[in-house]
């Protein structure tokens, strides 16, 4: 039985800082303990107080997104400490990783690889690739840009933005990347290629743990398309397993705890990502998310999920944000979930976080 609820606790102290200009960021309550410290009770396995808020926007815990990084800086996702980015004086088209062109597309809020400027067509050429050089980053000057942004009361969530099936897909296009899975004749260089890049990424957390310190690792890989994932489970296993418990063992050994971001239809996935270690997904909601989270409830792998956006000053705000924060309550009890909320209404934040009370204190 953990501590019981108290009205009190909605009391609303301040906010936390939010990553949108001029905006507030979470209500910081009257709560028995941080919102840092409830954040990772639960990316640590264990029973938190009430319900996180998390997601790409931020909420519990706060995205970093340094802009030193080019495969950040061609997607316009600067979120870092440093002067607000004039990105329509840039440029659409810019350098990412592996000297690969990528161009921004308004439309989507995100950015694709400039069609025909593919590195290599087959994987089997991988060796010919131009690999990043960590060493000619600033680490030093960039942390100390930082400094205040990293100083916060939230917990710092650093963001790796394509990881492998994403970059053998900016790297050789589409349909020769899906080719690459299946194809025996490419099974050795399939492997040293991700083997390679492991030792890339493994490099890059030691950097990033010594410069930075993060609570978490974020890291973006598509597995799945609306209907279905975009390869099967034994193909999976075979040439990305070992390679994603490498970096999250990696990740696990430097005391930072990590989040995969995979849109799609990826559910058939949750046996690996569990076995890999994964510590958060948020699934998209064409994944049958309820009966995910009964199935696997025990497994030390914590589920986002979205909810109805609120925002403040909403017609019926008030009546709204109950329903939904009863509802989730009724849904996933003391589950192994946390909520995603663009809206940031203040007064959904408070309901989610009285009834996550109520299902983990079970008194309210």
């Amino acid at each position: 039985m953990g501590i019981a609820f108290d009205k009190q606790e909605l009391n609303v102290l301040g906010h936390y800082e939010s990553i949108r200009p001029g905006k507030d960021g979470v209500p910081k309550l009257d709560s028995p303990v941080t919102v840092k410290e409830n954040t990772m009770l639960a990316l640590n396995g264990k029973r938190p107080f009430w319900y996180p808020m998390v997601g790409m926007a931020g909420g519990d815990y706060k995205p970093f997104r340094p802009r030193m990084f080019p495969d950040l800086f061609v997607a316009h996702d600067a979120m870092d400490g440093e002067a607000p980015m004039e990105w329509d004086r840039i440029g659409k088209v810019q350098e990412g990783w592996f000297d690969t062109k990528w161009r921004y597309v308004d439309q989507v809020g995100g950015a694709m690889i400039e069609p025909g400027t593919e590195k290599i067509h087959s994987i089997q050429d991988w060796e010919k690739l131009t690999w990043p050089d960590l060493s000619q980053l600033d680490w030093e000057g960039n942390a100390q840009a930082n400094q205040r942004y990293l100083s916060s009361e939230l917990p710092i969530e650093f963001c790796i933005p394509t990881t492998y099936w994403e970059r053998v897909m900016s790297i050789l296009d589409v349909s020769n990347a899906a080719v690459m899975m299946i194809e025996d004749d490419d099974r050795e260089a399939c492997n040293a290629f991700f083997t390679k890049l492991t030792d890339l990424y493994v490099d890059m957390m030691h950097r990033v743990k010594k410069f930075y310190d993060p609570d978490i690792i974020l890291m973006h890989d598509d597995w799945g398309h609306q209907r279905g994932p975009f390869f099967s489970r034994d193909t999976f296993d075979e040439r990305l397993l070992p390679h994603f418990k490498r970096i999250v063992r990696t990740i696990h050994d430097l005391g930072m705890r990590f989040e995969l971001h995979c849109c799609g239809m990826a559910e058939a996935f949750v046996p690996e990502m569990i076995e890999i270690g994964i510590d958060l997904w948020i699934p998209q909601n064409m994944n049958h998310v309820p009966e995910l989270v009964s199935k696997y409830r025990n497994q030390g792998l914590l589920f986002g999920v979205y909810v109805p956006v609120v925002a403040p000053g909403m017609p019926d705000e008030e009546e709204l944000s109950q329903k939904i924060a009863k509802e989730f309550y009724e849904t996933y009890g003391d589950g192994p979930v946390a909520y995603i909320n663009y809206g940031f209404s203040d007064v959904l934040y408070k309901y989610m976080y009285e009834y996550g009370r109520k299902a983990y204190s079970m008194k309210i």
